[in-house]
């Protein structure tokens, strides 16, 4: 059965958000490879020592952008999967509610034709 029932989300602004998302966490990815590719212009440019801290700093915080957009993509699916499963439950619930409502129909002129 097709619902009717208004479930608190408005899905094609979640689907649009979730879009949002995604295209952010490829802007942040583009942003993470130029900041890449500045960071290894740095050893023509600065001989020293603390250039290479910052360098091996720079590496050891790099290894989180895999779990930074690894993160953004989560959220927009997780996203996805709440539009999806308050639809599912609103469907669900309409589905008990016309259900029952065939009952206690069938159940009353039943108990009508007594």
């Amino acid at each position: 059965m097709v619902s009717t029932v208004v479930n608190g989300i408005n899905e094609p602004e979640l689907n649009s958000l979730s879009m949002e998302i995604l295209d952010n966490a490829e802007l942040i990815s583009e942003l993470f490879d130029k900041i890449d590719s500045k960071i290894e212009e740095l050893p023509e440019i600065y001989k020293s020592n603390s250039c290479l801290e910052l360098i091996n700093s720079y590496k050891d915080f790099r290894a989180n952008y895999a779990v930074i957009k690894n993160n953004i993509v989560s959220y927009s699916d997780d996203l996805i999967s709440l539009g999806n499963n308050m639809r599912e439950n609103a469907d669900y619930l309409t589905d008990m509610f016309v259900k029952y409502t065939q009952d206690t129909r069938s159940k009353t002129k039943e108990i009508e034709s007594y």
